[in-house]
């Protein structure tokens, strides 16, 4: 499990995802500043992180491990986020 907040924030090299792609199963994902659902793709430089996902092929779960105050609003945003992301 690769958690991105905590990659985020100990500035843990994004290549990670290559190196454990064999052991990889699932990844939390939130937006590190302020641990909140992601819902943009400009709003943080999450491209390098989701790169190297599609490089791998990544099929496996991810969930969103974040605060929001609104989830029927941030909820289909932040999928379309990993969608696009992931190329989907």
């Amino acid at each position: 499990m690769i958690d991105f907040f905590h990659l985020s924030r100990e500035h843990e090299d994004p290549a990670i995802v290559v190196r454990a792609a064999s052991r990889l199963r699932h990844i939390h994902l939130a937006n590190p500043e302020g641990r909140v659902f992601p819902l943009a793709y400009d709003e943080y430089d999450y491209e390098p992180f989701f790169a190297n996902l599609r490089n791998i092929a990544y099929d496996q779960r991810i969930s969103i491990e974040a605060s929001t105050t609104d989830l029927q609003r941030d909820g289909p945003r932040a999928i379309a986020l990993v969608r696009r992301a992931l190329g989907r």
